[in-house]
């Protein structure tokens, strides 16, 4: 799993420095722009974001950490990049979403992820393929396995070039938790109790807002009905970002909003109204998240 470094903090993409802040006798509040496609690291010489923002504040700064994610899901890629599968070919496809995707939202967002089932014949050429598509874009990635994946080679392919889950990703003034719901040799999700106790652990003492990606929607896992709830004895996740359905979809438990990804593959029946009016054109799902803990998000969808 990929460990952001603690020591300083700088853009992962392009190491932006925050040394050159703006002076502040003439001014009472500024704000210091960051580049468009990087992704905070947590840290400043031992201080949280959290602590370096007060710090700023105080100081009659304010530190702008509005951020964005891009989110696809269900790729279903094969070892060839001209295979066919149930009459698409998959990696013509992700490619094909992925520029549309990106022309739609009008500039590189600062995370790019993968909600699972990546890789339908689960082989390393398959991966590569993703590895090889995904890098050369510049742009930060976080990828979960699905039910058609082989966790193992994804992280080996993967491993060293994105954040693979289970994993906690500070993004901007936020906390992206990655989940992993993979099971091996199912078609249903379990997000264990040892995962779970790891989440508890590593999210101690975090007062980021946080949202959440799993694979598997909770109406898909062992377990599922109490999953959520678990999860909410240690955290209060906002949103959570899911694949699997190969659809828009959308709802609230408690006070989280619970959003399913089109597939940039192959789109099931709906059982939802898609908002756009096109429920069998492949999409994405775009969520824009602020410093003040607001947030809002866009579907997305082109033609396939």
């Amino acid at each position: 799993m990929m460990q952001p470094p603690r020591s300083c903090a700088y853009w992962h993409t392009r190491a932006h420095s925050l040394a050159r802040l703006p002076k502040a006798p003439a001014l009472k509040r500024t704000s210091l722009a960051l580049p468009e496609a990087g992704l905070m690291v947590a840290s400043h010489r031992g201080q949280t974001c959290a602590e370096l923002s007060k710090l700023l504040v105080g100081s009659r700064f304010s530190l702008v950490m509005a951020v964005s994610i891009l989110q696809l899901s269900d790729s279903h890629l094969l070892a060839n990049p001209l295979g066919w599968y149930r009459g698409v070919q998959p990696f013509v496809a992700l490619k094909n979403g992925l520029e549309r995707a990106l022309l739609q939202i009008g500039r590189p967002p600062n995370l790019l992820l993968l909600t699972g089932d990546l890789c339908q014949d689960e082989s390393w050429a398959g991966y590569a393929l993703l590895r090889n598509l995904l890098v050369p874009l510049g742009i930060p990635i976080a990828l979960l396995a699905g039910n058609h994946d082989h966790p193992q080679l994804l992280r080996a392919c993967l491993g060293r070039v994105a954040h693979v889950a289970p994993a906690l990703i500070p993004i901007g003034g936020w906390q992206l938790l990655l989940l992993d719901s993979h099971w091996p040799g199912e078609v249903d999700g379990w997000i264990s109790k040892a995962q779970l106790h790891w989440a508890k652990k590593v999210l101690n003492n975090q007062y980021a807002d946080l949202l959440v990606a799993v694979h598997h929607p909770p109406e898909a896992q062992r377990e599922g009905s109490l999953f959520l709830d678990r999860l909410a004895t240690f955290a209060k996740p906002k949103i959570v970002l899911m694949g699997h359905i190969h659809q828009h979809w959308r709802d609230t438990h408690a006070k989280t909003t619970l959003l399913g990804c089109p597939s940039s593959f192959l789109q099931f029946k709906p059982t939802q109204i898609c908002p756009l009016g096109l429920p069998h054109q492949c999409g994405a799902r775009f969520v824009e998240l602020e410093a003040d803990g607001t947030w809002q998000e866009t579907l997305l969808r082109w033609p396939n």
